[in-house]
């Protein structure tokens, strides 16, 4: 058998308002897409490095990066330009 629990209107209305903000949180992790920038993890998952690695990059001045509301983005120009300067040429 099933149970029914009562809660009050103000408690219900306070876990509604915590659903939509997690909501909301969730649909803005999805479209945080700024062109010619990369969020933290597509960053991550692109040079299969860890938050630290991403860290010390930044620290040491190898990637342009910004953080807007404690988020922090990678310029797509800067990770292009890693990826060139660590090219190796093929041989023959």
């Amino acid at each position: 058998m099933e149970k029914l629990i009562l809660i009050s209107e103000a408690n219900y209305n306070k876990l509604n308002a915590k659903l939509d903000s997690i909501l909301d949180a969730l649909s803005n992790t999805k479209n945080d897409k700024v062109d010619g920038w990369l969020n933290e993890r597509e960053t991550k998952d692109l040079l299969g490095l860890k938050t630290t690695t991403l860290w010390q990059m930044r620290r040491d001045g190898k990637v342009t990066f910004t953080k807007v509301n404690g988020k922090t983005y990678y310029q797509q120009k800067s990770i292009d330009k890693l990826f060139e300067n660590n090219k190796i040429e093929a041989y023959r």
